[in-house]
């Protein structure tokens, strides 16, 4: 059982499930024939325990990863038979750290917050920290700077290799890719229905676009619903998935065949792994076609 599976991590030769509802809440499946290993990560308060875990990883590493707990990193290493969790805190100040990546080995960078006029923030290893990053537009046709945040909420990756990372608005057609520094590369909008070209001021018009990013160092994979949130509701279509370069070049679309939440990309085996919240059951494996 996969009680609320909300995110998948690739580890090797290993999938991991995320399920915040459970008590233990990662499983382990060895691939490619998703036998199930062991679980680990428990619900507490000791030093080693989660809270409320983030739902991506802050990074990835050699035969692990990390995730975000409040204001703590948990380094996890993943073994044969069992994982090993360890524990850091960020000391920065304050405890809001969402969509935190990482950019180095040793620095940061994580959403502004949602009532900060920047869109980023950047943590470096010496405990200082700086906003920055221009929105779209101001807060005037929203009223406030939280509603326009809000109204331009974003998923961020890093490219593995940390050169650059991307990060995707969810209410419109539209990414930004950016060197590790910060610089603007690419600004991309894309020209594709349904979509906006502003969100609208009204949540409930507004589209719902990727829902969930995946980056290697040759692609990125956005799962997409493009829908609103009354489609979204009444199941008008299937999510599907597109591919862009690290060029922002759009490269091509798979349409799915069934509602998944969250995915991973395994391009050496030419698999993509699904997950659904609503499905404790399954674990959705799609044959990934060379590009």
């Amino acid at each position: 059982m996969l009680l609320y599976p909300r995110s998948l991590v690739l580890c090797d030769s290993n999938l991991i499930v995320f399920n915040e509802k459970m008590d233990t809440m990662f499983q382990c499946f060895h691939l490619p024939d998703l036998t199930f290993q062991y679980g680990f990560g428990t619900q507490g308060q000791g030093p080693n325990d989660f809270v409320l875990p983030s739902i991506t990883p802050v990074k990835y590493q050699k035969n692990g990863f990390v995730m975000l707990d409040g204001i703590n990193l948990k380094h996890i290493s993943v073994k044969k038979d069992k994982a090993i969790v360890q524990t850091s805190t960020l000391n920065y100040g304050f405890n809001c750290f969402n969509d935190l990546i990482s950019i180095s080995d040793s620095s940061y960078c994580c959403n502004g917050g949602f009532e900060n006029e920047k869109e980023f923030r950047f943590l470096y290893p010496d405990g200082n920290h700086e906003s920055w990053g221009e929105y779209p537009e101001t807060e005037e046709r929203f009223g406030s700077v939280l509603d326009r945040n809000q109204a331009y909420i974003k998923m961020t990756v890093a490219k593995p290799d940390k050169s650059c990372f991307v990060s995707f608005y969810q209410h419109i057609r539209r990414f930004r890719i950016y060197g590790k520094d910060g610089e603007l590369k690419r600004d991309v909008i894309l020209d594709i229905l349904p979509g906006q070209e502003r969100p609208e001021v009204d949540d409930y018009l507004r589209f719902i676009h990727p829902i969930s990013v995946y980056a290697t160092d040759s692609y990125i994979y956005t799962l997409n619903l493009d829908m609103t949130t009354e489609e979204i509701e009444n199941r008008k279509t299937t999510p599907n998935i597109q591919v862009f370069d690290w060029e922002g070049k759009p490269l091509t679309q798979y349409k799915l065949d069934c509602f998944i939440n969250t995915f991973v990309v395994d391009e050496v085996a030419n698999k993509i792994y699904g997950a659904f919240v609503e499905d404790e059951d399954h674990i959705y494996v799609f044959n990934l076609p060379r590009l």
